[in-house]
């Protein structure tokens, strides 16, 4: 397996790009032009995102108090997170959001994810766009029934 890593391409240095021909370096910005909306969406849904949850989680900000008052308080918010009764115990007789989390992963995502699949490779259909499309939405759907 470590054999298959070793014929990984390395990444083109400087002076490469600037020895590239008119008709490569003009592939390589058009290219570029068309990875560009995927990388403005992932930058600004998931990588920013992100890091905001990242530090927000190191400070004391209440999305009702707004951000005049934020404080860092550095492991505050997990030391709390981990002695808070309501994440972990059960003893009034509704479980705590650990437990409901603990099922959800342990039932609803498994049948939503197997159940589907064998559905769909049981139909033996291929390449009916109905069947592709019920594969597709069936793991959503199925997952919320049962919890």
């Amino acid at each position: 397996m470590l054999e298959q890593l070793s014929n990984i391409p390395k990444l083109p240095s400087i002076d490469s790009l600037r020895k590239m021909t008119p008709a490569a370096r003009r592939e390589m910005w058009v290219g570029l032009a068309f990875l560009s909306p995927w990388l403005f969406g992932f930058m600004i849904f998931t990588l920013i995102p992100l890091i905001a949850t990242i530090i927000f989680s190191f400070t004391n900000l209440k999305i009702t108090d707004g951000l005049e008052n934020v404080k860092f308080i550095g492991l505050g918010n997990y030391i709390q997170y981990f002695t808070d009764p309501q994440i972990w115990s059960s003893t009034t007789g509704n479980p705590g959001a650990w437990l409901i989390t603990l099922k959800f992963g342990l039932l609803a995502l498994p049948i939503g994810i197997i159940l589907p699949t064998e559905l769909y490779d049981a139909a033996k259909v291929d390449g009916a766009n109905a069947i592709q499309s019920f594969r597709h939405h069936l793991p959503d759907d199925f997952t919320g029934h049962f919890l």
